[in-house]
């Protein structure tokens, strides 16, 4: 009458591992031990139980054995099955690879000898219509690759094959891979330049006919960087715009506007202050137009100031305004040629 719970206990447990050895040996827990027995009874439900065996047997040399003991053989089939897929895609992707690359190295082996017109014409497809600059393109790309390697040269070709997918605009773009640290430089600079050009804030040079004289006048012009904004009556936001102007009647004369407002000026002259980069400060009395209009001014010592501007990167002006007082210019002067 004293054994009951132990008795039991003893029921229990050998309902338990009778239980366990009913399981399928496929739900079972993976045991390096017994693997190699188990294996035979877990590859026979299998539809294809030697292709299973090759890559189950593949996983678990790849892994690491403790790791596998918390899943059961149908999981780590599971696995096993999933990691092969990879791998087989990773192969057949390294494939496609070589044999496009090796395609590639065949057709350039013997670029060097293969005539420019015939070329272009066959591989690079650019439009008809640009012809001149097409020409000049490929040539540049042509002129860059011929002393490589044949395999730099399919590298460089495969570039432009995905280039020519698009319009002519994206071969240029994808052209300037091609350029050197110095050239790329270049042209960065020539870009923006262009932009400040478009805005007005680097130098236009301009040539019109004096109807009196009947002789070319010449301008070089530039708006200031920043802009002012007076009070009324002349609010708003505007620019200071400097010229250097050839006339044939009044000769060379530097001249400073504004949109709108009043320069301060004596009987005779506008007192300015310039400087030209980081040097010092200059006094530049400015003289007054012939109808004494308020917006203009023309700078004195020309020939000085002149030289200076073809040297200079930046010019800042001070003037003084009419119920405004001082206000500052900045110029962007660099490349003036005149």
């Amino acid at each position: 009458m004293s054994y009951p719970h132990s008795l039991r206990a003893v029921v229990c447990m050998a309902l338990i591992l009778s239980l366990s050895a009913c399981r399928a040996p496929i739900d079972k827990l993976y045991d390096p031990g017994t693997y190699a027995a188990q294996k035979p009874l877990v590859l026979a439900e299998q539809t294809d139980p030697q292709g299973t065996e090759k890559i189950l047997d593949r996983y678990i040399k790849s892994q690491n054995p403790d790791q596998l003991q918390q899943y059961t053989y149908r999981e780590l089939i599971e696995q096993a099955e999933k990691a092969e897929a990879d791998r087989l895609a990773k192969i057949e992707a390294q494939r496609k690879k070589e044999a496009e690359q090796k395609r590639v190295d065949q057709r350039y082996r013997e670029l060097p000898g293969v005539p420019l017109k015939e070329l272009t014409s066959e591989d690079y497809g650019l439009l008809q219509a640009e012809t001149t600059i097409a020409r000049q393109v490929r040539a540049q790309v042509l002129a860059k690759i011929q002393k490589q390697s044949a395999r730099f040269k399919a590298f460089v070709w495969q570039d432009l094959q995905a280039c020519a997918q698009g319009s002519f605009l994206s071969w240029r773009t994808c052209l300037e891979d091609w350029k050197s640290p110095a050239e790329k430089a270049a042209l960065a600079k020539a870009k923006a330049d262009e932009e400040l050009r478009e805005q007005g804030l680097k130098w236009n040079l301009n040539t019109y006919t004096d109807e009196m004289s009947g002789q070319p006048v010449k301008t070089a012009t530039v708006k200031s960087l920043n802009t002012v904004n007076f009070d009324f009556p002349y609010a708003g936001e505007q620019r200071a715009t400097l010229q250097v102007r050839q006339h044939p009647r009044y000769g060379l004369d530097i001249l400073l506007s504004i949109e709108k407002g009043q320069f301060q000026c004596r009987l005779r002259d506008c007192p300015l202050v310039l400087r030209f980069d980081a040097g010092g400060m200059q006094r530049n009395d400015a003289g007054r137009p012939e109808d004494y209009s308020s917006e203009l001014v023309f700078l004195e010592n020309v020939s000085q100031v002149l030289g200076q501007l073809k040297r200079s990167r930046t010019l800042k002006i001070q003037a003084t305004f009419y119920n405004e007082g001082n206000r500052l210019f900045e110029f962007n002067t660099e490349g003036l040629t005149f």
